[in-house]
């Protein structure tokens, strides 16, 4: 996930987004 490393994570900071990159992130593949 490039978009999160170039600092797209600091917008969706409390945003519903984290509620798909949590579940993606434990999923392996």
């Amino acid at each position: 996930m490039p978009l999160l490393e170039e600092g797209s994570l600091s917008d969706f900071k409390g945003k519903p987004v984290v509620l798909w990159f949590y579940p993606k992130a434990d999923t392996p593949g």
